[in-house]
């Protein structure tokens, strides 16, 4: 539904689907010369599928449909090409979107309560900040920026559950991004999906990462980690080790406030009180443990 006055091509990553989505994929991509198809003998996996799509790339600018998402407007690549034509120092632009809630039902996202703006920040640092502490949020569906950029980010020895939120702080440390208040696609909220996982380990696992992975970038740009991320991770540490004791933190806990440690030792004394009471369980029989 796209109408440019430029030439574009469609990088499909298909990584194993259950469904028919590999048969559909092939036919289209037999159809359309603008259409690549990257297949997969086995699963790689979210960020390995992401990165193998990217690389792949051979355009100016790239944007982003994910698989649960769906674009809306059929001049959201023209727009965002031509912001980014008229404006070098701009790195990457986004827009507005709504949120399909697959129990609730259809919703616009931007209701007051979270900003999207970017446009008056006037420095790297700043930008980056606002990213790092939420004040920000881009929906990676509405997302255009600069294929050049790719190639400047420094690697990472880590990685983390999320892939979209690491790109947008590697990017604000290297150029500046711009918004665009009008709504051009669809963001599903699924019930189960990557970013929603289901079960209670899954939940705390991936907003623990979502701080650690905070942390990581203040050290990897020599930033100082700000005081509300510390407190966020020590929190998510924290409820993540009562669930599961044998995980191995990245980064210890840092300057707890009393709130926290008394928090830790309540959880701490939970976990041993259910370490026991599994160890030496009481036979009623015998009216002993």
């Amino acid at each position: 539904m796209q109408r440019t006055n430029f030439k574009y091509e469609i990088i499909i990553g298909e990584d194993c689907s259950t469904d028919n989505t590999r048969a559909i994929c092939e036919e289209y991509a037999d159809r359309y010369a603008k259409i690549t198809l990257l297949p997969s003998e086995r699963n790689l996996g979210m960020l390995p599928n992401s990165v193998r799509t990217l690389k792949a790339s051979r355009g100016k600018y790239i944007a982003f449909c994910e698989g649960d998402d769906y674009w809306t407007d059929p001049c959201k690549l023209q727009v965002q090409a031509d912001f980014l034509e008229a404006h070098r120092d701009y790195g990457l632009v986004y827009t507005d979107y709504i949120i399909l809630h697959e129990k609730e039902g259809e919703r616009k996202y931007r209701d007051g309560a979270k900003p999207l703006n970017p446009n008056g920040i006037s420095s790297r640092e700043q930008l980056f900040m606002a990213i790092m502490l939420r004040k920000i949020r881009i929906c990676t569906l509405t997302v255009m920026y600069r294929r050049e950029l790719l190639d400047m980010i420094p690697p990472d020895d880590r990685t983390f559950l999320m892939g979209d939120t690491p790109l947008y702080l590697d990017l604000a440390n290297m150029t500046k991004f711009h918004y665009i208040g009008c709504v051009t696609g669809v963001y599903r909220k699924r019930i189960h999906s990557v970013s929603h996982p289901g079960g209670r380990k899954a939940k705390a696992l991936f907003k623990l990462s979502g701080d650690e992975m905070r942390i990581y970038y203040c050290n990897k740009y020599n930033y100082p980690i700000p005081p509300e991320v510390q407190r966020l991770y020590n929190r998510k540490l924290i409820k993540y080790l009562f669930i599961d004791p044998s995980y191995e933190p990245i980064y210890p806990l840092t300057n707890p406030s009393i709130f926290q440690r008394i928090e830790f030792f309540i959880i701490t004394s939970r976990l041993f009180f259910w370490l026991y009471r599994h160890k030496y369980r009481f036979d009623p029989e015998k009216k002993r443990c």
